[in-house]
């Protein structure tokens, strides 16, 4: 080994695809929403997420270890007592309340949902796609262009391109909220977003400058 030199960043290259992994389960599972606003011990946490112990007590260290829950221990009177040492609860982060809670205005679940079933295993293939300069097949993974292809034929694509619209929705509502405080819409009274998808954009800026109208633009399967 080189001196100095730590092979830290590797090892953090190397088990990426875990963190990845535990974050799209969780969601898979309606984990955060399940906790929303509780805090619980292991044994409701088990009843919740319906698990045995050992694998409760896994996966809750992960989901702790990412930051994505809140490990305390404390009694549920606010101290602690001898028998109430014994216990940890567990809740949700503010992070994770904020983009990970179906139904709050960040929610970002549809969005990993999304690169779980469409991109998590097209990644898998990435040698293959390298070699034979070819996009991965739809049944492997794909990538999101082709369910728009097939939307005028399959109610099935019709559902995936909502859950991808919902899923940008999510990922957009800080850069949107962004953009609002460095340029001044106050000027204008028209806008049009074409490609709006969900109209995020549009709804946002029209929030913020209601002397502003605006009108989305997109495919009719994404309106």
């Amino acid at each position: 080994m080189e001196q100095g030199i730590s092979p830290d960043p590797i090892f953090q290259m190397l088990t990426g695809f875990w963190v990845s992994k535990v974050l799209m389960t969780a969601i898979e599972m309606d984990v955060f929403a399940k906790l929303a606003g509780k805090s619980v011990n292991m044994q409701q946490l088990q009843e919740i997420l319906e698990m045995e112990s050992r694998p409760a007590e896994v996966f809750s260290t992960a989901l702790v270890s990412l930051g994505l829950l809140y490990k305390d221990k404390r009694g549920k009177m606010g101290e602690l007592t001898k028998e109430q040492n014994d216990y940890y609860y567990y809740s949700n982060f503010d992070l994770t309340n904020a983009f990970l809670v179906k139904g709050k205005t960040g929610y970002m679940g549809d969005i990993i949902s999304m690169f779980d079933k469409r991109l998590y295993k097209s990644w898998d293939k990435l040698s293959h796609s390298l070699k034979t300069n070819k996009p991965i097949k739809q049944e492997e993974g794909g990538d999101a262009e082709s369910i728009f292809n097939q939307a005028k034929s399959s109610n099935q694509a019709v559902e995936q391109i909502q859950r991808f619209t919902h899923g940008m929705y999510g990922i957009s509502v800080g850069p949107v909220i962004a953009l609002t405080k460095v340029f001044d819409f106050s000027k204008f009274k028209r806008m049009m977003d074409i490609g709006g998808g969900s109209g995020v954009y549009a709804i946002q800026v029209v929030k913020k400058y209601p002397n502003m109208t605006a009108t989305v633009l997109d495919l009719k399967p994404v309106c």
